[in-house]
């Protein structure tokens, strides 16, 4: 196939996308992520170390020994130069509940990214009023299988930090709708200083 007939095919998908308005760009998001899910989770993910890796085996050493709720002190100890009481108990917990499987921590990160695609689909519809075609690159920029969110568990403190604020956008952008928004924009503003670290 030539180039002209590529550009052909190329404009056939587009409008038959388009022609499908907010709908046929929605269901292309799902269905791309979708498709990352499926790959990730059958492909990558089985072949991801059990092991932890670097800053990781300091939740070895806070819990291994101790059941997570036995040891409180160790949610606020400084970690490196990060203070992430929030990230120990949640990621503390996901491995205490499976047997310290890190490669769980990489399947929470990048389910919360695919939250993230959502989130900023949600966001782009209500400032602009509709989605447009380029919309559907959302889920190949953030569900990026090059990331470090998607080898490393402890990336979590950085993807948290995108998270709260894609978050916190959302809530802003719906304030108009609900009282009930503000608070939960506040409350994402707060939680990105905890989540992300305290630096």
């Amino acid at each position: 196939m030539n180039n002209k007939g590529i550009r052909l095919e190329t404009n056939k998908i587009y409008k038959r996308i388009i022609c499908f308005g907010d709908y046929g760009i929605a269901t292309s998001v799902r269905v791309i992520v979708t498709c990352c899910l499926i790959v990730f989770f059958t492909l990558i993910l089985p072949n991801v170390h059990v092991f932890p890796y670097s800053d990781e085996w300091e939740y070895v050493d806070g819990l291994a020994k101790t059941s997570i709720f036995s040891n409180p002190e160790w949610f606020f100890i400084q970690h490196g130069d990060h203070f992430i009481p929030i990230q120990k108990f949640f990621q503390g917990s996901i491995l205490t509940l499976t047997g310290f499987d890190f490669r769980v921590l990489i399947a929470a990160n990048f389910l919360i990214a695919c939250s993230i695609v959502f989130f900023i689909l949600k966001i782009a519809k209500q400032y602009r009023g509709k989605l447009l075609f380029g919309d559907i690159f959302i889920p190949l920029c953030v569900l990026n299988f090059g990331s470090g969110f998607t080898q490393w568990g402890f990336e979590f403190q950085f993807l948290s930090s995108v998270f709260f604020t894609v978050l916190f956008l959302y809530f802003v952008m719906s304030s108009e709708k609900s009282r009930n928004q503000n608070l939960m924009g506040l409350t994402c503003q707060l939680a990105f200083p905890i989540f992300g670290g305290i630096h």
